[in-house]
């Protein structure tokens, strides 16, 4: 890296991955952070701390150590990957103490699943397309649901004949049911994603 933004330190300093590349919410929903990896910064309550000449990244223990600087203030940032394609592990205190979960998605925050389909032997695009109304691409054509409802990890539905359906982002399951049922998992979660296609 060059110009206004040039990693230095004792250690020697990394490249963050682009997988880390997102804004990350708490499992309510709110935001936590922003990361943009090509412009060298990140992003909390609203203010931008840059990688500069006296800041860095580093990598130790599974941890990225980012440390930024905004306006004469430096903010230290820890943050790990882990293994479910959607969790990270934060703590501006250090990579073992007051470690919080955060994500890239959440039911509050969800708008596009795509689940695979053993009956069709295909992946089913499922997203929002204006307000509370969803839109499925299945084998048999578009169906659509009826969004009545969100909490921490789920959305909630109906559909024009009466059933039930939900996707949960935690447990990565697409669940239906009968009118007045009990909804069950039928249906894996491959994908999920903030916006729509």
């Amino acid at each position: 890296s060059s110009g206004a933004y040039v990693f230095k330190t004792e250690r020697d300093p990394v490249v963050l991955p682009s997988s880390y590349n997102y804004t990350l919410y708490k499992g309510d929903g709110t935001e936590y952070v922003t990361i943009n990896t090509s412009d060298f910064y990140f992003t909390i309550a609203n203010v931008n701390y840059y990688f500069s000449s006296a800041t860095t990244i580093l990598h130790d223990n599974g941890y990225y150590e980012l440390v930024g600087e905004a306006g004469g203030t430096v903010k230290r940032l820890y943050i790990n990957y882990t293994n479910d394609g959607n969790r990270y592990w934060v703590s501006e205190v250090s990579t073992t103490s007051q470690l919080l979960d955060v994500y890239r998605v959440t039911g509050r925050t969800v708008k596009y699943v795509t689940y695979y389909s053993p009956f069709d032997n295909t992946n089913i695009d499922m997203y929002n397309i204006s307000g509370n109304i969803w839109l499925e691409y299945t084998a048999s054509g578009e169906q659509y649901h009826t969004e009545t409802g969100r909490d921490d990890w789920s959305v909630y539905f109906t559909k024009d004949d009466g059933a039930l359906t939900s996707i949960d982002i935690n447990t990565k399951e697409f669940l239906w049911a009968p009118s007045g049922g009990t909804l069950s998992p039928i249906y894996d979660i491959k994908s999920w994603s903030n916006t729509t296609p």
